[in-house]
C-alpha cells in the first residue's frame, strides 16, 4: 500500500498514490541504468511500464504514449511505477537520424510524464535528463532542496 499524497504537483485533495520513477537511457548509459533498475526491482515491488521505442518510431507514435500513460496511471494506486525505455537502444545509420530518434523519445517521455503526474503520484523520482525537466512536471520553477544520495541525485521541490 502506498502513502497518501499531499504533493504540490497538482492542486486538489490528497490522494492514495504511489511513487513514479522515470528511467530512460542513451547508448552510453544503458548498462548502468539497467543495473540500477535491477537493484530497484529487487528492493521493492514495482509496476513496470516500458516505452517501446520501435513502436514509438512507427506510424502511430501518439498511440504508444497513450498506452504507457494509461498503464502507468492505473498502476499508481497499487505500486511504485517505473516508466522506462526498453533496454535495447535503437540506433541509426547517421548522426542526424540518431538525434531525431533521441529527440522523439525525449518528447514522448516528457509528454507521458506530464500526463502521468496529473494522477498526483506521492513522489517523482527522475534520473536526469528531459524526464526531470520542469516542463514534464508542469512546474514554472523549482528549488533544489539538496542531495538525496551522495550529492549526485538532487531533490527538487516544484514551485507554482
Amino acid at each position: 500500500m502506498c502513502s497518501t499524497s499531499d504533493s504540490s504537483l497538482r492542486p486538489g485533495p490528497p490522494t492514495q498514490r504511489c511513487a513514479l520513477a522515470l528511467a530512460s537511457s542513451s547508448s552510453g548509459v544503458t548498462a548502468t541504468t539497467t543495473d540500477q533498475l535491477t537493484e530497484f526491482r529487487a528492493a521493492l515491488p514495482i509496476g513496470e511500464v516500458e516505452l517501446d521505442v520501435p513502436t514509438l518510431l512507427g506510424s502511430d507514435p501518439d498511440a504508444e504514449v497513450v498506452r504507457v500513460v494509461k498503464a502507468a496511471r492505473s498502476k499508481l494506486t497499487e505500486s511504485t511505477v517505473v516508466l522506462s525505455t526498453l533496454r535495447n537502444v535503437v540506433t541509426a545509420n547517421s548522426p542526424a537520424e540518431s538525434l531525431r530518434i533521441a529527440a522523439t523519445v525525449a518528447a514522448a517521455l516528457t509528454e507521458a510524464t506530464r500526463q502521468i503526474v496529473q494522477a498526483r503520484p506521492s513522489v517523482v523520482i527522475a534520473k536526469g535528463g528531459i524526464t526531470s525537466s520542469s516542463r514534464a512536471l508542469a512546474w514554472g520553477a523549482a528549488t533544489i532542496v539538496g542531495p538525496l544520495v551522495d550529492a549526485t541525485l538532487p531533490v527538487w521541490q516544484g514551485l507554482a
